[in-house]
C-alpha cells in the first residue's frame, strides 16, 4: 500500500472512531510505529488531525458538546468499574463533590445502591433525580446553566462551592497527558468551576477512562499531581502506567 492510500484509510478510520492509536495502525498495515508517527505528523500538517500521545484525534468541535444523557450509555461497563473503585474511598458522613460526569453518575448510582449516608454537592443536573433515594442531602450549586444544559457554571457556582470544604471530590477530563501532567476540559468556565472545587477539596480524585489518555482539550483544569489518584476503567498502556509512576501520578 502506499503511503497515500494508507493514509486516506487512516482518515477514514479517524472519522469513524475519532482517534487512532498509533500502535494499532501499525499493526493494521504492518508498518513501524515510526512509520506511523511520519504518517499523523503529515496528515496534521495539513491540518486534518491533532496529534496526541500515543496516536491522534480528529479536529472537530467539542466531541463533549452533547448532553450527559447522550454520552451516558456509552461504555456502562467500564464507568460502572469506575464507580465502584470511587466508592471505595468514601465514608460515611463525608461531605462529596462530584463534577460534571457521566462515571459520576454511575458512583452516584452506587451511593444509592448501598445507602451511604453522605452529603453531595455537585453542579450536575442528572443527579438530582438519584438524590431522592436513600440518605442523600443534595446541594445543587445554582448558577449558570452551561451551554449543553446538564450542569452549572460561572461565578454563581463558584461562589457556593467555595463556601464548602470538602471530605473528597471527584471529577471528570475530556483528556490527560502524562508527559505535561495536566488534566483538560474544553471550556473555561467548566475549567474554573472544576479548579475552584479542587481548591475546597481535602482530597480530590480524577475519574475517567483509560481512554482519556489519548485525548486532549482547550483548558486545563489541574495537574494531575493534584489528585490522590486517578481511578480508571482499566489498567492503563504500561508505557503511560511507567511515566504516571515517574511523575508521582497514582493510577487505580
Amino acid at each position: 500500500m502506499f503511503a497515500q492510500e494508507r493514509r486516506d484509510v487512516i482518515l477514514q478510520v479517524l472519522h469513524q472512531d475519532g482517534t487512532v492509536l498509533v500502535k494499532d495502525l501499525s499493526e493494521r498495515f504492518a508498518v513501524t510505529e515510526d512509520c506511523i508517527r511520519k504518517d499523523l505528523a503529515f496528515l496534521e500538517n495539513q491540518g486534518f488531525l491533532k496529534r496526541t500521545y500515543g496516536g491522534a484525534m480528529e479536529l472537530r468541535s467539542n466531541p463533549h458538546k452533547f448532553h450527559v444523557s447522550d454520552r451516558k450509555s456509552e461504555d456502562i461497563e467500564g464507568k460502572q468499574m469506575i464507580a465502584k473503585k470511587a466508592f471505595a474511598h468514601l465514608s460515611r458522613g463525608d461531605t462529596v463533590y462530584l463534577d460534571i460526569s457521566t462515571s459520576n453518575l454511575e458512583l452516584m448510582k452506587e451511593i444509592v445502591r448501598n445507602s451511604l449516608e453522605v452529603k453531595v454537592v455537585t453542579n450536575m443536573v442528572d443527579l438530582i433525580p438519584l438524590a431522592a433515594s436513600g440518605g442523600i442531602q443534595l446541594f445543587f450549586t445554582g448558577g449558570e446553566l452551561n451551554r449543553t444544559g446538564d450542569g452549572f457554571w460561572g461565578s454563581g457556582a463558584i461562589r457556593f462551592i467555595e463556601r464548602f470544604r470538602f471530605d473528597k471530590g471527584f471529577f471528570g477530563a475530556v483528556g490527560m497527558d502524562v508527559d505535561t501532567g495536566g488534566a483538560f476540559t474544553y471550556d473555561l468556565e467548566d475549567g474554573s468551576v472544576k479548579s475552584a472545587a479542587i481548591r475546597s477539596c481535602r482530597r480530590a480524585f480524577l475519574v475517567a477512562e483509560q481512554e482519556k489518555f489519548h485525548k486532549d482539550g482547550n483548558y486545563e483544569f489541574a495537574r494531575l499531581t493534584q489528585f490522590e489518584a486517578v481511578i480508571l476503567d482499566r489498567e492503563p498502556d504500561r508505557e503511560i502506567g511507567e511515566k504516571a509512576q515517574k511523575a508521582g501520578v497514582l493510577l487505580e
